[in-house]
């Protein structure tokens, strides 16, 4: 036969060798490197098991062989097994406890040494496998005591979620328990005491400040600033604390400190900035939107600090439109500038939307414009015909011309009801047909045979006792989301009658109190029908309180915390400005309370400036002297379009 001619050097099969070649390699040199770490280490063990054996002396030098692996440690330490061969190592480590001649208090600093490696054991979880070995050499008990002893008070002062905390401190006391009951029942009541510092219920007492601040009415301005410093130290902790954790609510952070007083508010921001905690895209927004909607600076001056995170975005962009708009002829600058971002800085796909926010609002009669409106009026006249600019069409479909599964013939049975001729006027008759659905065995959905018995009851005479008999159903029979949604749906499917409108007067109050824990439980999600509820009872802010505190009453015990914020954020928007004054100044003391003393005031009231011109100028001047080159030019911009727009205060 034909030799069969070699293949080309750089041709395709070449090129699939020598990537498999290099893969190959690159898992090699991964072993290798592991190897090289670790084997030193497990050697070690060795010769100590064979001087053991022979009854000869071993050296500190050999031990310190065991917690080692510094000539190969940073190559090993970016392995992402690392971490778990160091344990079983220092595992192995700790197996030596089987020779008597060595102290078991020398082999877990070796060991701790060897299992921590580059990284951080903040919760001593690590150590912790190795102390529990530990255990077994009761004779040297007390140096396990103090061991776990300095750990706890290293747990103690860190700042970081009293949960995180509490939970390193009670597995610590669980450790030493057989050891020692009464250390470790010391242990316990620390957690105990550390269980009321700051954790993840932080972020709804910054959003229920932020409420609060929002509702108050406090007049003099040194009460203002200390609140102001309090909430400011509240949300610092809060932030350095809950570092790990996602969602930290910085819109409502920011939000109350400017209700409660802008310099310190936008005090807060440049430090947080300065120092790292967030970014001012992630601040600067909420503090403009707040401060335009209170009438604390101009929209002259909140289009020019908008620079500072790439223009005016969201609420804020569509706040200034809107005051734009109301008075063009005044605002025209501010028109001009925020076509110019249009135009500039928005993305493509997003051009037409947001350039029509202008256009269509801004007639050329109210407000010819400058060169930038007049580009931006040219830019969408020719995007609406290219785009059609017309609404997407809800696509309908018919069930008759739907396609149908292959296997839809094998789907379980439904459950099969014929409400005609029935009367569901009692909770029996309700409970019943739910009862029976589900004995059955069959498909079916409580919500809709709920609906079909509405409909056969849907005639005057038995609308009101179908609701009483609805919400007589016992609970076993019902899931209580249905419930509540089905009283809702009909109640707003028969309002309008004097005796259903009597019916939500008189017993939906009553309705709403029984089953509130089920009206609230998603209510700081958004996704509860307590609003709805409260409207149709047709009650004034008094009555809707009363419900509410009656409500809390019933069912407050089986609620989460985050609902029950969410509830005192309710009752706070009841409240007059007066009251919410002294409630805001009360809360944001509790809130001081609860920091180490350290942490209790992070600023003198004197740093703060007194007046708006002030405040501004020093934000700037702070910013213009950052160490980032793009942030000391975005405030030279912003403090160009000051300028040009006549801010000369």
């Amino acid at each position: 036969p034909e030799p069969k001619p070699e293949k080309q050097r750089g041709g395709k099969g070449q090129k699939k060798l020598t990537r498999a070649r290099q893969t190959n390699n690159q898992e090699v040199e991964r072993i290798n490197k592991k190897i090289r770490a670790l084997f030193p280490i497990y050697s070690t063990r060795i010769v100590i098991l064979s001087y053991a054996g022979k009854n000869q002396q071993i050296t500190n030098e050999q031990l310190d062989k065991l917690g080692s692996v510094a000539s190969h440690a940073y190559d090993f330490d970016y392995d992402h097994d690392s971490t778990y061969l160091r344990d079983i190592a220092a595992q192995s480590v700790m197996s030596l406890l089987i020779v008597e001649n060595i102290e078991a208090f020398e082999l877990v600093k070796r060991a701790s040494t060897l299992a921590k490696g580059r990284f951080s054991d903040l919760f001593a979880s690590h150590r912790q496998k190795l102390w529990t070995q530990m255990r077994l050499r009761t004779s040297e008990s007390d140096k396990l005591v103090l061991l776990v002893a300095k750990a706890a008070e290293d747990i103690k002062v860190l700042r970081e979620a009293s949960s995180d905390k509490l939970n390193a401190i009670i597995n610590l006391s669980r450790l030493i328990l057989p050891v020692s009951r009464d250390d470790a029942e010391t242990l316990f009541n620390d957690a105990v005491g550390i269980a009321k510092e700051i954790d993840q219920e932080a972020f709804d007492q910054i959003n229920f400040v932020s409420v609060i601040a929002e509702r108050a009415s406090i007049s003099e301005q040194r009460d203002r600033r200390t609140i102001a410093a309090d909430i400011f130290a509240f949300i610092t902790s809060a932030a350095e604390r809950l570092s790990g954790r996602d969602g930290f609510p910085w819109e409502a952070a920011v939000h109350a400190l400017t209700c409660v007083d802008d310099a310190t508010a936008l005090s807060a921001i440049s430090r947080w900035a300065d120092d790292g905690t967030v970014r001012l895209d992630n601040t600067l927004e909420r503090f403009l939107l707040t401060a335009l909607q209170r009438g604390i600076i101009s929209p002259e001056t909140a289009t020019s600090l908008a620079v500072l995170i790439g223009g005016s975005d969201g609420d804020l962009r569509k706040e200034l439109v809107s005051r734009a708009a109301a008075e063009p002829q005044k605002y025209k600058e501010v028109i001009e500038e925020l076509a110019k971002e249009t135009l500039l800085l928005s993305p493509q796909d997003a051009r037409l939307p947001l350039g029509q926010e202008i256009v269509d609002r801004i007639s050329r009669n109210g407000c010819p414009g400058g060169e930038w409106l007049a580009q931006l009026r040219d830019t969408i006249a020719f995007l609406r015909p290219a785009t059609g600019n017309k609404p997407e069409e809800a696509t309908t479909i018919r069930l008759d011309k739907a396609p149908r599964l292959a296997n839809d013939n094998k789907l379980p049975k439904e459950f099969e009801f014929d409400p005609q001729g029935r009367s569901f006027t009692t909770p029996g008759s309700i409970a019943e047909v739910l009862q029976a659905a589900e004995t059955s065995g069959l498909r079916h959905h409580d919500r809709e045979l709920l609906k079909r018995m509405r409909d056969a009851s849907s005639s005057p005479r038995e609308r009101v006792p179908f609701l009483d008999a609805l919400a007589g159903v016992p609970e076993d029979a019902i899931w209580n989301t249905d419930r509540i949604e089905m009283i809702r749906e009909t109640v707003a499917a028969w309002k309008g009658t004097p005796a259903v409108d009597r019916w939500c007067k008189e017993s939906l109050p009553l309705f709403i109190i029984a089953h509130f824990y089920g009206a609230t439980r998603w209510i700081k999600e958004g996704q509860s029908v307590l609003h709805q509820l409260l409207d149709y009872t047709g009650s004034d802010a008094d009555g809707r309180l009363q419900i509410i505190l009656a409500g809390v009453a019933q069912a407050g015990e089986a609620m989460n915390s985050r609902t029950l914020f969410a509830i005192a954020e309710e009752i706070t928007r009841a409240l007059d400005a007066e009251e919410a004054g002294a409630l805001l100044l009360w809360y944001a003391q509790r809130l001081r309370s609860r920091l180490p003393v350290e942490d209790q005031s992070l600023y003198s009231l004197t740093e703060i400036p007194n007046n708006k011109t002030d405040m501004i100028a020093r934000f700037l001047f702070a910013l213009l002297s950052d160490i980032d080159t793009r942030v000391r030019w975005k405030a030279a911009h912003a403090l160009r379009r000051l300028a040009k727009l006549g801010c000369f205060d």
